[in-house]
């Protein structure tokens, strides 16, 4: 192991209870266009780590949020904190390489994963030492992934399948949340644009919230990431 672990990046803030804040690195996004430029990637993800974020993630679909491989394999070099790989994840294959290029979780979201292969990858992530997040954004997903008994999920205040462009609110968390088991650790991404936003999905009890798009457009990531943590403070479940 490489001593670089999500989990617990996510259960220290039961101790701390100031909630993890974890930047996506989004080359682009469907509703926003081109976020980073890439030939600033490498600025950036110092400055999201100037910022104090906890760990990062990056999405690796080409098509629509122009990821891949190569710019995962940039940010892994540039940074020593935990890596999740957000993909739709389809193939035993793309866990193994995951694994090749450094990442350290995967988020396997329920409405995206083929239901009859969602457990198989899901297993066979975990035997190859990827930690996993089965992502989730309604009641009956939720239902789905506490049936896996899930050490961490990701609760997407947007619907993935629309592809950022409904109008998600950290809303969603704050239902979805008293269903979750204390024992099961908690991020919640997207739609986090002011301070409030994150103390609200904290106080509902996630461990952890996930930032994208505000930071990519912030003329200062490092002082957004400051910005938005201060003041929230995590109600345990």
């Amino acid at each position: 192991m490489n001593g670089r672990s999500l989990y617990a990046v996510l259960e220290s803030t039961r101790r701390t209870l100031q909630p993890a804040v974890l930047a996506d690195v989004k080359v682009r996004s469907p509703r926003d266009g081109t976020l980073i430029d890439l030939d600033g990637l490498d600025a950036y993800v110092d400055a999201l780590i100037e910022g104090g974020v906890d760990a990062l993630s990056t999405p690796t679909d080409p098509v629509y949020f122009a990821g891949g491989l190569e710019v995962a394999a940039r940010i892994r070099a540039r940074s020593g904190l935990p890596l999740l790989r957000k993909d739709f994840f389809n193939s035993p294959s793309q866990l193994d390489e995951s694994v090749a290029v450094g990442f350290d979780a995967v988020q396997l979201s329920i409405n995206t994963t083929p239901p009859d292969q969602l457990e198989r990858l899901r297993d066979h992530a975990e035997r190859l030492g990827l930690e996993v997040l089965l992502g989730v954004h309604t009641k009956r997903h939720l239902a789905t992934a506490l049936a896996l008994d899930p050490v961490a999920i990701a609760v997407n205040n947007r619907n993935i399948v629309a592809l950022e462009l409904d109008p998600g609110t950290v809303s969603v968390t704050e239902t979805l949340l008293p269903e979750v088991p204390p024992d099961v650790l908690v991020l919640s991404e997207s739609s986090f644009f002011t301070a409030d936003d994150v103390a609200r999905a904290a106080a509902a009890g996630a461990e952890g919230v996930l930032i994208g798009t505000a930071l990519a457009k912030s003329d200062d990531p490092a002082a957004l990431v400051r910005k938005l943590r201060d003041g929230a403070w995590l109600c345990p479940r």
